[in-house]
């Protein structure tokens, strides 16, 4: 039985996937962790990287085999020893933290074994303060959807406040912090303030904890 996929890449001017895209640096090599069909790897390929991808759904790693240099089947909850013996310069998360029972220990398993001093950790999450969102509240609407801001399946429900506790609490030190909106994108761009407001995704460009 085929199972049905809500989400596709999306390269807008201002999504998150393009966004993520830019923050990747040419020659690197990638740990993308959720990788969907691996249209990430797929693109990163252009900047002349190497892509190794994991996924619990078989269907999208057989997808991400075709464009990426490796692609295993893997649920990221068990935090269970990679395949490769190596660390990346880059480790991605895009919107799947908020779908793991435990997220912090996952991305502090993948912080501490695959990331060496310069690698950076992109991670993407939903924006649950969102003014759409806010509105439904408002309205006293909070119900589930088949994918977005309030998807069925996340365990999870981030602000760019509780997201950055995330990766501190990690290991990991916000450097960079964009708001993905394909809509309004162009007003973030020109007022930053704004993004908690308007972004849909939270995004933030990790390094590791320095030792002090």
């Amino acid at each position: 039985m085929t199972v049905h996929n809500p989400y596709r890449l999306n390269i807008s001017t201002y999504s998150t996937h393009t966004i993520i895209l830019d923050q990747i640096p040419p020659h690197s090599s990638i740990l993308d962790v959720g990788c969907n069909d691996g249209y990430i790897g797929e693109l990163a390929n252009q900047k002349r990287c190497e892509t190794y991808a994991l996924d619990n759904a078989p269907s999208s790693v057989e997808k991400a085999l075709r464009t990426n240099k490796a692609a295993i089947v893997y649920d990221a909850n068990m935090t269970e020893k990679l395949p490769w013996d190596r660390q990346f310069d880059v480790v991605i998360f895009a919107d799947i933290l908020e779908h793991l029972i435990s997220p912090e220990k996952v991305l502090t398993f993948f912080a501490q074994n695959y990331m060496h001093e310069k690698s950076i950790a992109i991670i993407s999450l939903p924006n649950v303060a969102n003014w759409l969102i806010r509105i439904q509240l408002i309205l006293g609407n909070f119900d589930g959807v088949d994918a977005g801001i309030l998807d069925r399946t996340h365990f999870h429900l981030y602000t760019y406040k509780t997201a950055r506790k995330l990766a501190f609490d990690a290991g990991l030190e916000p450097h960079e912090e964009f708001g993905g909106a394909s809509l309004l994108g162009p007003i973030i761009k020109i007022a930053p303030v704004l993004r908690t407001l308007l972004a849909t995704n939270i995004i933030l460009v990790c390094k590791k904890k320095t030792a002090k």
